[in-house]
């Protein structure tokens, strides 16, 4: 997966095309494409298992395995639906 950072000032800030991701056999994003443009508020709806949070884990860069091409912007942030350590990062910087 390539994912380039952009800078804030264009119109549109975030980009995906044809993402995908499997797990086994199971597919869970498969051709994913989305634009959110500097301002917009968007809302993912879905049953479970619809993919919502693997595309968020795709934005964040956090799942090696996604396929496509995700543009994002240089400055970003992570929110956890529940309390979790970055095992990579040191104390201070999880904290």
């Amino acid at each position: 997966m390539a994912t380039d950072l952009v800078d804030n000032d264009t119109q549109t800030v975030v980009v995906a095309r044809g993402v995908r991701r499997v797990f086994g056999a199971q597919t869970v994003l498969d051709g994913l494409d989305v634009e959110i443009a500097a301002g917009e508020f968007v809302a993912l709806l879905g049953r479970s298992g619809s993919g919502k949070s693997t595309f968020l884990r795709a934005l964040g860069a956090l799942d090696p395995d996604v396929q496509g091409h995700i543009r994002v912007p240089a400055k970003q942030a992570v929110v956890f639906q529940e309390p979790r350590l970055l095992p990579w990062q040191k104390v201070l910087t999880n904290v």
